[in-house]
C-alpha cells in the first residue's frame, strides 16, 4: 500500500488523507485490491462527488466508502475508547493525537489490527504514533 505522502497524490490527500488511506488499506487487505497513486486520486474525486467525503478529505460516510469498494460494513457510529478490542469480524481505524506546546495538536488516523496495534500508518512512521497517544478508534463490523 502506498503512503499518503506519495508525490503523485493530490495535495489534499498528502496533507489530510490519513483516514481515507486507512480505509483503502483495509479494502486492499480484505478485498485483495491494489491502489496506485493514480487510482487513489481518481477514487478521491469520485468519493468527493458522491458526497462520501469532503475535498479536505474529511470523511462523511466511511461505511459508504467501504461499500463502494464491495465491502459491506456497519460503522458503530461512535468514537470508541482506546481499550475497546474488536470482536471477530470487526476492523478498526485508530486516531492518534500528537501534542506539542504552543502548536495545535496533530490528529492522525492509522489502520489497526483489532487490538489497538498499528498495521498500516499512512505516513510511514508518523510522529503521532511514535510520540502521541491513541485517543479513540472507529470500529466497523464486516457484514
Amino acid at each position: 500500500m502506498i503512503l499518503q505522502r506519495h508525490p503523485d497524490l493530490n495535495l489534499q490527500i498528502r496533507e489530510r488523507g490519513c483516514y481515507y488511506m486507512s480505509i483503502l488499506y483495509h479494502v486492499s487487505n480484505m478485498r485483495h485490491m491494489s491502489f496506485s497513486a493514480s487510482s487513489v486520486n481518481v477514487f478521491y474525486n469520485l468519493l468527493v462527488n458522491l458526497g462520501y467525503m469532503e475535498k479536505d478529505c474529511y470523511i462523511l460516510r466511511p461505511d459508504a466508502i467501504f461499500d463502494y469498494f464491495g465491502m459491506q460494513v456497519r460503522y458503530t457510529n461512535q468514537h470508541e475508547p482506546p481499550e475497546r478490542c474488536c470482536a471477530p469480524g470487526e476492523i478498526e481505524i485508530l486516531k492518534f493525537v500528537y501534542e506539542r506546546p504552543g502548536v495545535k495538536p496533530w490528529e492522525h488516523f492509522v489502520a489497526g489490527n483489532g487490538w489497538s496495534e498499528v498495521v498500516y500508518d499512512p505516513w510511514g512512521k508518523s510522529k503521532a504514533v511514535a510520540h502521541g497517544y491513541l485517543k479513540d478508534k472507529r470500529i466497523f463490523k464486516v457484514l
